[in-house]
């Protein structure tokens, strides 16, 4: 049984010696990397350490500790310029951060005053717009006033006009009529001429028989009708004299309104100049403010590439860290301490067994009778667990 503890022991050394190798491997490119260490030293280094840190810790030699010792200087140097690059690489994203914060205001600002631009520009064509549409309203004004004016004026000569008429009727020709100077159908038909617009077309036919008459072969219909016209034409001449006083009135409102919408229309020709004008300013405004808004916006942008790399390069500067952690600096500090494995126990000699009596002649017995039984089914049976 020594011989199989000697056999387990080398194995486990085997073993052993083959994990402190590829930690020592691990450790190894550190070392190569270390400038500030002799090239020869290096070289020494990573020729000694896997036989260095073979032997256990208690059974070093010292030029073993102090290769172990200068590994370890070189490790703890290594980490400190990890950390350095660490922390310089936070301070330069800070930095970064700190531009990029202004800059994000500064942005923030020149987008803020090119919408104010944009919308003050929005509303400048408004105005624009609107005392354009006002111009045009006023010259529409203008244009409906003389229009009306104009058919004021015909409307006040044909009122007048027909005054004339029914006046020199009344006044002349209806009296002739009455006189009997004036009598037959052409009589009637100048009558029921100047006095279409005042009857009805019924009553017009009987004016227009009446006065075609003689006075002396009137009935009591014709005198009726005489009465009647009389009346009408009256109204009529009290309504045209009314009429024709209200349209010299409105004339003169007329005429002062014309006056006033001409004079409008020369205020919205200024304004809508001005607000051209004013728009045209407002437009170079919107434009000056955009540009600015792209520059302050493409400068955001370019430092945020910037600061999105220093956040890569403090990342990875932390993954080196904690490569380097878990790769180079844990494999030394485990086969630094590396120390000699406890003793194995000692195995007993041999496991005496008591010698057990054999039962076949039992089973030899039985067997024929079970096997020859119909109702008993052979099967198998599993052997106990050990």
């Amino acid at each position: 049984m020594a011989r199989k503890a000697m056999k387990r022991a080398s194995s486990m050394a085997k073993r052993s010696g083959s994990t402190v190798a590829k930690k020592c491997k691990t450790i190894v490119s550190t070392i190569r990397d270390a400038e500030e260490v002799p090239k020869v030293v290096r070289a020494m280094l990573c020729d000694t350490l896997v036989r260095t840190f073979n032997t256990y810790k208690d059974d070093r030699h010292p030029f073993q500790n102090s290769t172990s010792s200068l590994v370890g200087t070189i490790l703890k140097s290594a980490q400190r310029k990890l950390q350095n690059a660490i922390k310089e690489s936070e301070q330069q994203k800070d930095a970064l951060d700190t531009e990029a914060a202004k800059l994000a205001a500064a942005n923030d600002a020149a987008v803020a005053a090119s919408d104010a631009a944009e919308k003050a520009l929005t509303d400048s064509k408004t105005a624009v717009a609107d005392s354009k549409t006002a111009l045009k309203d006023a010259k529409t004004r203008v244009h409906d006033l003389e229009s009306e004016t104009k058919h004021a004026e015909a409307d006040a000569v044909a009122a007048a006009t027909k005054k004339e008429k029914l006046e020199a009727l009344v006044n002349d020709f209806l009296p002739q009529v009455r006189a009997g100077t004036k009598h037959g159908d052409a009589a009637g038909r100048h009558i029921g001429k100047d006095v279409t617009s005042v009857v009805d077309a019924e009553f017009l036919t009987c004016v227009t028989r009446t006065f075609s008459k003689k006075v002396s072969s009137w009935g009591t219909f014709d005198s009726i009708v005489d009465q009647r016209l009389s009346i009408k034409i009256a109204e009529t001449i009290t309504k045209l004299t009314s009429d024709i006083g209200q349209m010299a009135a409105d004339k003169e409102t007329r005429a002062a309104n014309l006056e006033a919408a001409k004079g409008a229309i020369g205020a919205a020709e200024e304004k809508a100049k001005a607000m051209d004008e004013s728009c045209a300013t407002t437009a170079a405004a919107a434009k000056e403010a955009e540009a600015a808004a792209k520059v302050a916006t493409a400068a955001l942008k370019g430092q945020q590439n910037q600061v999105n790399k220093a956040a890569d390069a403090c990342k990875h500067a932390g993954d080196q860290l904690a490569a380097f952690s878990n790769g180079a600096l844990a494999a030394y500090t485990e086969v630094e301490a590396r120390a000699a494995p406890p003793p194995e126990p000692e195995q007993a000699a041999e496991v005496s067994q008591a010698p057990v009596a054999p039962a076949a002649p039992v089973a030899a017995a039985m067997a024929p009778s079970v096997l020859s039984s119909p109702r008993v089914a052979v099967s198998p049976r599993k052997s106990p667990a050990l």
